[in-house]
């Protein structure tokens, strides 16, 4: 015994895989299972210290000691994986995956000292202890995805995704099952029943998962895409067909001891389904309709959900289900997002994903034998025939549809990539059928490596060839306010994530909008939200096609823009929407809106620094400027807003708003001077324009000048004032000596080339997306009261 186990030298010794196989369908005798259990006391359970006499070379021995070591290693070698190979676009399941391939019996150990410390680690005695953890972890996992999942998705989809979702589905299916009828007799030594086969190609290779296609694309940050979402949808599609395979095999396994089982194994499913419906989803509802303002979850709620889960998981496996049927269940019977849904997310997640899940990963990674399946050749490749046959048809069977409802053939490409992302689901079902003794361990180590495969060559080919706001659907002509007719209506999105900036937002727009002609002004009002507790994002519009307000999505904050359009009586249209995704995608959402709308102009609020700001709260909206900036279809003003500022008020009808305008030249500003030029309109908006000029000025500068001095001829409200600056100390001058009288400054991000600024000022700027002056306005030190409004311009 000594010798086959060379790190236990003292104390009992148990066959080890008693447990093992048990769980995975080897044989045991009666003897060894009792002699097993008999050694699962409290004496082996922990350890009496290492200096202890008999525990010194034997310290892996003891269930927990070895089960802290498992578990440190397996999480410490997942996050170094990830963060090594997160510059190649590689998804984290894959780095999981791959962490547990290597301690698994892959790796090979020649020094002695760790060839016992790692042969404790992957010793199969006390492996019950480490299996049960990880089929915890892998049971709230699971029920936190499902927490995230939106089953309305399924009605809302539209007639693409349901045509994209059963043809990637079935006519890979029917691929695969053509191309393992060509190649059986070569695939024979390793199956043992054909039909199994089958059900279980289709499991594995035909369905697109949900939970992990919608975690691989947050990482990629393609989350909130057009693809994304359309993905997403095809899913759920699949996920609908997935579950009623579910039923099919329950009722069929347990039908093997006659129908009468089966047919109650399916009767016992819908009293499950109709518990969930009738008694769980009204509570549920009830938590979220008395939960208080501030959104906290009584834990009292928390605690009786996770005990729910618990009971379902006993209930499904009872009934002849898996463990992970009910409690994917009861998570979509949850309401997805704040307050239940993002609180048991919040609760959950950490502890059951980073921390339980782990443990599976080591588990797969056990039981697959990567050298053995290394030197089958022949069976190696005839499966890899039949998973290139899956793959490839799964991208086909996803471009046909999508190219038929008009979607761009590389576009649709990219779509068909999607739909490979393979992961947990994926091995999960692996494990399965290995517990089913339909695979052997060098099956199982094939099958894991092509999952691998096709997902680490996907993921960084959409993440690099996939631009969502670029292509031959990207507008050729400039959208910006100064080439843009003045006969035409200005469209102008405006962002929040709060009610902070609103007063600033709707002052602007008060501006902009003309009292002289109608629909002079249309207003896309967009509420970031940031997403909690969901896996799918959402765009929401809350107008229809007849150009009726949806009220049962709007807030609050929506409603000061509809008063506005009101109080405007037709000069201006107001169309809100509501974005719900991650903070560091949400920029997709902004652009793509922009483009669908043609919109001319962007404002995003920017909270300006001081005592009084949460700076922990503004750092998000912050992060998503320069992402807009740089992908923008149209020209971006960057609203910089005191975050105390007061709440909105009804505009009297002496309205009056002081704008002044630097002007330096180069397209920026020439951008902002022809947003002020529009100002100037209103009968309320009184436009100071202090010009920097130099010895040389650019044509294009003068001729914009000449413009706004033509257009506001005999108009007493525009004032235009030629400033001589010969060095950075005069212009920064002239800059501090604008006074407070002023409601909003109105800059360019990039100042023309003459001007003096870049030689003093470039070193200091704290916020490049604000550009110097507006860096130079918005610090701390420059005290001021009056909003400022920095213009990038749309260069096509």
């Amino acid at each position: 015994m000594k010798e086959e186990y060379p790190f236990m030298d003292s104390g009992p010794q148990s066959p080890p895989g008693a447990f093992m196989g048990a769980l995975v369908g080897d044989e045991v005798s009666n003897d060894r299972f009792e002699l097993t259990c008999s050694m699962l006391s409290e004496t082996w359970m922990l350890s009496n210290g290492l200096w202890h006499r008999m525990d010194r070379q034997n310290f892996l021995w003891f269930y927990v000691s070895r089960l802290l070591v498992q578990l440190v290693l397996i999480v410490s070698v997942c996050r170094l994986l990830h963060l090594l190979l997160r510059p190649l676009k590689q998804p984290r399941i894959i780095c999981d995956i791959i962490a547990g391939l290597l301690l698994g019996p892959a790796v090979k150990i020649d020094t002695e000292e760790l060839f016992d410390f790692f042969n404790g680690i992957k010793s199969e005695h006390g492996r019950s202890v480490h299996v049960t953890l990880a089929a915890t972890g892998l049971i709230f996992n699971l029920f936190v995805a499902a927490v995230k999942m939106d089953p309305t998705m399924i009605w809302r989809s539209g007639k693409r995704p349901v045509a994209i979702g059963i043809v990637s589905l079935f006519f890979p299916l029917a691929m695969v099952i053509l191309s393992s009828y060509v190649v059986m007799d070569q695939l024979i030594s390793i199956l043992k029943y054909k039909g199994r086969f089958y059900i279980f190609m289709a499991a594995s290779v035909c369905t697109t998962a949900f939970p992990v296609l919608a975690d691989i694309l947050a990482e990629l940050r393609l989350l909130n895409t057009e693809l994304g979402r359309l993905a997403l949808s095809s899913a759920m599609i699949q996920g609908v067909i997935g579950w009623f395979f579910v039923l099919v095999f329950t009722a069929v396994n347990q039908s093997q001891n006659g129908w009468l089982k089966g047919i109650l194994a399916l009767i016992c499913y819908g009293v499950m389904l109709l518990f969930v419906a009738f008694v769980f989803r009204p509570y549920v509802r009830w938590i979220v309709r008395t939960t208080p303002a501030d959104g906290r979850v009584s834990e009292l709620h928390v605690f009786v959900i996770i005990m729910m889960v618990l009971g379902m998981a006993i209930a499904t496996d009872a009934m002849g289900a898996t463990i992970i049927d009910g409690p994917m269940i009861l998570g979509l019977a949850i309401p997805d997002g704040p307050p239940l849904g993002a609180a048991l997310v919040e609760r959950l997640d950490l502890l059951a994903t980073e921390v339980l899940l782990p443990l599976l990963f080591l588990y797969g990674g056990f039981i697959a034998d990567v050298p053995a399946a290394a030197s089958q050749g022949g069976l190696w490749m005839w499966l890899q025939f039949i998973m290139l046959v899956a793959y490839v048809s799964k991208v086909v069977g996803a471009m046909v549809p999508a190219v038929f409802y008009n979607i761009p053939v590389q576009k649709a490409f990219m779509l068909g990539l999607m739909m490979n992302f393979r992961g947990l689901m994926e091995m999960i079902i692996f494990l399965a059928f290995r517990n089913g003794m339909l695979l052997n361990r060098e099956t199982y180590a094939m099958l894991i490596i092509s999952t691998v495969g096709v997902t680490a060559v996907c993921a960084p080919v959409v993440a690099h060839f996939y631009k969502p706001h670029s292509g031959s659907n990207y507008p050729m002509a400039r959208r910006t306010v100064q080439h843009r007719k003045s006969q035409t209506e200005l469209r102008v999105l405006a962002c929040f994530s709060d009610e902070a900036p609103l007063p600033a937002i709707l002052d602007l727009l008060e501006c902009c909008s003309s009292v002289h002609s109608r629909s002079s002004l249309c207003v896309y009002p967009l509420h970031l939200v940031e997403l909690h507790g969901r896996a799918a994002s959402t765009l929401i519009s809350h107008r229809d096609s007849k150009g009726l307000i949806d009220t049962s999505q709007m807030d609050r904050i929506h409603n000061n823009f509809i008063a506005f359009e009101e109080r405007k009586e037709g000069a201006a249209t107001v169309i809100p929407f509501t974005s719900i995704a991650p903070r560091k995608s949400m920029h997709h959402d902004i652009c793509s809106l922009a483009l669908d709308k043609d919109a001319t102009f962007i404002v995003i609020p920017y909270p300006r620094r001081d005592d009084t700001t949460n700076v922990d709260a503004d750092v998000g909206i912050r992060a998503v400027v320069p992402l807009v900036l740089s992908q923008a279809p149209c020209s971006v003003g960057i609203l910089i807003h005191n975050s105390s500022a007061p709440p909105v008020t009804s505009t009297p009808d002496q309205w009056q708003y002081l704008i002044a305008v630097f002007f330096w030249g180069g397209p920026d500003d020439r951008e902002a001077l022809s947003i002020a030029s529009r100002m100037a309109q209103h009968p309320g908006v009184g436009v100071t324009v202090v010009r920097f000029t130099s010895m040389v000025n650019q044509s294009r500068d003068d001729e914009v000048v000449g413009e706004l001095r033509a257009q506001n001829a005999g108009n007493n409200r525009v004032v235009i004032n030629e400033v001589m600056a010969n060095n950075v100390e005069e212009t920064v001058s002239v800059i501090r000596e604008v006074g407070n009288e002023y409601d909003l400054v109105v800059v360019g991000r990039q100042q023309g080339p003459t001007a003096l600024l870049y030689d003093g000022l470039a070193e200091w700027n704290e916020s490049p997306e604000l550009g110097l002056v507006g860096d130079l306005l918005a610090s701390q030190d420059f005290h001021s009261s009056f909003a400022i409004l920095v213009v990038q311009q749309h260069a096509s």
